[in-house]
């Protein structure tokens, strides 16, 4: 800041106290640099005291933060001498903070001593011009002062010099030299004021943000896709004059009893087709479904009302990794809700679903946050693993676009794809430039990143469409807006000689230009020219223009203007040829007379390769040509091997539209394969080399598992063109060294044939540790790990610390594979051994808490939970319910038990014993179906009337 020279006080040194005082204060609050600037100038020009400017200073608050901070340069005070080595002392500033477009700051000097000294100094810096009076610069400044005297210089920055200053900053000093030869030398700093860049937040992040929770109840519609799956249930429905409502549960095996129908496949059934599946199968109970007459009276549907639910495994870079129970309609998007999505470093394009090892899809949510679009979702498994990878790059957008955020993009993606994942351009964008900033390092010239300028894209349709440039992880890309742009130009392009961009004379006509292009070119169709025009408010005009009338090329131009000449040659239609199949570069080209086979070829990228050519079926390729109808076509087949050793008469000349296919060897040649399975890495088929061995192919399968049994294998052999009697194949083992794989030098004897079938076992009794999990109401839940192979619910709860005061031992739900287990937990618990439930790896055991309700369900007046009465019967908790309706079938009610046992109401005398949480149905009557009586008494009638003619016909015989 300005540093200030305080005249006509008290004493010299209480100037020099004054001033260092003041200058503490206001060099440091550049954000109250407008206060501070009236303050100096009033001390400059005599309006108020020092002791008057530092009260004022005190009274704002700006005095004590600057004692505390001080100055890191307050000790830029130079001593100089005159000739007769008087000394004089001169302030100088601390620091210069300039706007970015340039601006003024000023140091004032005095000559405190009793002797005249005299100074110049010279300027060394092209950006910065040095002042002493009003409007008036100079390279050098000479001047003297006096006893007492003060001196104002100006230092400036000005707008046209402010493009030579380095971005950072600088720090130069400015050499004051007297006449003796002393110099003192005053340092001069800057460091530009720029506004904090805006942080940009990653995109699609923030739709995680108040996570869904998953519930294993949690249904919601099911699409007609849905694949049903064994523990799902499923609600049946028909109404019309048939009407039936029942549950079904599908069982382990995936099947389905139903009443009057039987034993109904559902597993594996889509909802869809199951439904047309039970139209057919239960039309023949319920005839209305499906009458002769085309005319249903009776109408079915299937829904889903119950899912089964099972593990899956969310690993990476997510927010909360580990377990979650899903159910069978979940898909990995909404897996990944549950865990609260990924981490900012996790990948949002690249989400691995994986299952048995593999991976069955990928999950991208860029294809749901821009087009809302989830067709790369993958609807879970048991067991599935969704992994969420790093991200694959972080690229930075800003300027004129939509939403400037930090993107994802995958390899091969472009500017166009960046562009469109920011929402697209805004209105103002100027296609005419983009700048890259790139992460370039080359420390032999001290560069991290570079800067790479390139066009945004062009005009077409109203619209800009985007070039596709490359685009790598690190960049930042900016894209600028028209304004404050000199948009004073105009454009040609087609048939000249320069096409490119002009700038926009006064008065420049379409003549003009076409002249600053270097005129048009002989090819040049000069009835056929356009002129397209970009109006303020970003919309296109069009014309049509003759370049053979004056009153076209005298229109005058307008900024933004652009023209173009068409060639005859962009008006005739080109043709083509084309080459597929077995060739290195298939592809399209323009036709041209006299063209060959041969030269097709070269333009495919030739044959001559002596590998790809052994690969190729020389005896024939085709060529694929319109008749003379330019509608259908015929085969011209030729013998390549013909055309390849030069034979004129096989190079057949070319016509446009033709296309020639050239096949590869697998025409005539069938590769052998063998395949491996069983305890190996990389199970599956391979080709079958010479000599190839039962060493060979586990090592090409990526080595044996560790479970694998090592001194044995199995090799199935079959001679497909010799199959005889009962065999089917010959099964030989073979006793391997099990050590093959760690001695390169030993090799096996045993030759693989083609369709060998190598089997490598598992080695006996070998197992991981067998895990299972248990919650709920016991004191440590979580996963434990069983100790034996007959550990039982009993040992494992003691070991979970026991239960819980709030643990309800007959609702106990233990899952295994996918099913519930149905058992009287409560004496499980408490009787012998013998009735001890065994428990197996992977079952999952939760424990609730008492639920002191009981459900009433089916056909009852107020179907819902009723609180349980001890000592209430099934008939109690109905009439609580609202009692059996007309429709009721009371004597098939059964009570479900918490425990998963059931028991039905045998007679209106007997009730089950009712428990808390257990659930009672009630099932409606069984429908009867409809006597049609019209069509018994046509029966009976005909049967009368047979019955008659053969008794007449009796009497007439006798």
């Amino acid at each position: 800041m300005r540093c200030f020279i305080i005249e006509n006080l008290y004493s010299m040194k209480k100037i020099l106290l004054v001033f260092t005082l003041f200058f503490l204060v206001v060099s440091t609050f550049a954000q109250h640099s407008a206060v501070i600037e009236s303050l100096k100038q009033q001390v400059v020009t005599g309006q108020i005291t020092p002791e008057e400017a530092m009260r004022r200073a005190k009274a704002m608050g700006l005095d004590n933060k600057a004692a505390k901070e001080g100055s890191k340069e307050t000790n830029n005070t130079g001593i100089l001498s005159n000739e007769k080595g008087s000394k004089s002392i001169f302030l100088n500033i601390d620091y210069i903070e300039f706007p970015e477009e340039g601006g003024v700051d000023s140091v004032v000097f005095e000559n405190i001593g009793k002797e005249e000294i005299r100074w110049v100094i010279n300027n060394r810096e092209d950006w910065l011009e040095l002042s002493v009076e009003q409007d008036s610069t100079q390279r050098a400044l000479v001047g003297a002062l006096k006893p007492g005297e003060s001196q104002l210089l100006k230092l400036i920055v000005t707008k046209e010099n402010i493009g030579k200053v380095p971005e950072e900053g600088f720090s130069t000093t400015i050499d004051i030299k007297s006449s003796t030869g002393e110099i003192v030398s005053l340092n001069v700093k800057w460091k530009p004021i720029k506004e904090e860049e805006k942080k940009l937040e990653y995109f699609g992040y923030d739709i995680f943000n108040g996570a869904y929770k998953a519930q294993l109840n949690d249904v919601g519609p099911s699409d007609n896709d849905y694949v049903v799956a064994p523990g799902d249930e499923l609600l049946l429905s028909i109404w019309g004059d048939v009407e039936r409502q029942e549950n079904l549960v599908v069982s382990n095996n995936g099947t389905v009893f139903i009443n009057n129908v039987g034993q109904v496949k559902f597993a594996g059934e889509s909802l869809s087709d199951l439904k047309e599946k039970l139209k057919v199968i239960m039309s023949r109970s319920f005839s209305s479904l499906n009458p002769k007459d085309g005319k249903a009276r009776s109408y079915l549907d299937i829904s889903m009302a119950k899912v089964t639910s099972f593990p899956v495994y969310i690993v990476g870079n997510v927010n909360r990794p580990g377990l979650v129970r899903v159910n069978s309609m979940s898909t990995a998007f909404s897996a990944l809700f549950a865990v609260g999505g990924p981490k900012e470093d996790g990948s949002l394009r690249e989400i691995e679903v994986m299952r048995n090892g593999k991976v069955v899809g990928t999950l991208d949510l860029y294809e749901y946050l821009t087009k809302g679009s989830l067709k790369s979702d993958v609807r879970l498994a048991p067991k599935d693993v969704v992994m969420v990878p790093y991200r694959k790059s972080s690229v930075t957008i800003r300027g004129e676009i939509n939403r400037e955020m930090i993107y994802e993009l995958k390899s091969g993606e472009t500017l166009s794809d960046l562009v469109r994942f920011a929402g697209g351009l805004k209105a103002t964008t100027d296609p005419s430039i983009v700048v890259i900033n790139r992460l370039a390092p080359n420390p032999e010239a001290g560069i991290l990143r570079t800067m790479i300028k390139d066009k945004l894209g062009e005009y077409e349709s109203n619209k800009i469409v985007v070039n596709k440039l490359p685009i790598i992880d690190s960049d930042t890309v900016m894209l600028y807006s028209y304004t404050g742009k000199n948009l004073s130009q105009v454009s040609i392009e087609g048939a000249v000689y320069r096409e490119g961009e002009y700038a926009l004379t006064n008065g420049m006509t379409v003549e003009h230009l076409i002249a600053e292009a270097g005129g048009i070119r002989d090819d040049a169709h000069f009835k056929k020219a356009e002129l397209i025009r970009t109006l303020d408010d970003g919309n296109q005009e069009y014309f049509n223009l003759d370049l053979e009338k004056d009153d076209f090329l005298k229109l005058k131009l307008e900024s933004r203007d652009r023209v173009k000449i068409y060639s005859i040659w962009d008006l005739k239609l080109k043709r083509y040829v084309k080459i597929e199949g077995h060739v290195p570069s298939p592809g399209e080209f323009e036709f041209a007379r006299n063209m060959k086979i041969s030269d097709l070829i070269m333009k495919g990228g030739g044959l001559e390769d002596e590998f790809f050519r052994k690969n190729t079926y020389l005896e024939r390729a085709d060529i694929i040509r319109y008749n003379d109808d330019k509608l259908t076509t015929r085969v011209v087949p030729f013998k390549l091997e013909d055309v390849l050793n030069g034979k004129e008469t096989a190079d057949l000349k070319l016509e446009s539209g033709d296309r020639v296919i050239i096949y590869d060897m697998s025409m005539v040649y069938v590769p052998e394969q063998v395949s491996i399975e069983g305890a190996i890495n990389n199970s599956g088929d391979y080709e079958l080399q010479t000599n190839m061995t039962i060493k060979d192919l586990i090592v090409q399968a990526g080595g044996f598992q560790k479970s694998a049994y090592r001194s044995t294998i199995e090799v199935f052999r079959v001679d497909p063109f010799n199959i005889t009697g009962k065999k089917l194949s010959v099964a030989k083992k073979v006793d391997v060294d099990p050590g093959m794989l760690l001695n390169f030098d030993k090799q096996d004897e045993f030759k693989l044939k083609d369709r060998d079938i190598v089997v490598v076992r598992q080695y006996p009794n070998f197992e991981y540790q067998r895990k299972v999990y248990i919650g709920g109401e016991v004191k440590y839940p979580g996963v434990y790990t069983l100790m034996e192979k007959n550990e039982n619910l009993k040992s494992l709860i003691k070991r979970a610390g026991g239960l819980t005061e709030e643990a309800y031992t007959p609702a106990i739900n233990l899952m295994r594979d996918t099913s519930r287990m149905v058992a009287n937990f409560e004496r499980v618990l408490s009787g012998s051994s013998r009735r001890q439930v065994l428990l197996q790896g992977g079952d999952t055991i939760m424990i609730p808490r008492y639920p002191g309700v009981v459900r009433v369900e089916g056909f009852v007046g107020s179907p819902g939970l009723v609180q349980y009465h001890k000592g209430w019967t099934v008939k109690d908790y109905i009439e609580a319910a609202g009692n059996f309706t007309f429709e009721a079938s009371r004597n098939k009610t059964v009570v479900y038990y918490p425990g998963g046992n059931a028991r039905r109401r045998r007679a209106l005398w007997w009730d089950p014993i009712v428990k808390e949480g257990s659930k009672i149905v009630v099932p409606k009557k069984p429908d009867k179906e409809r006597v049609d009586w019209v069509e018994i008494a046509a029966r009976i009638a005909s049967i009368a009337a047979s019955l008659a003619t053969s008794i007449l016909i009796i009497d007439k015989n006798k």
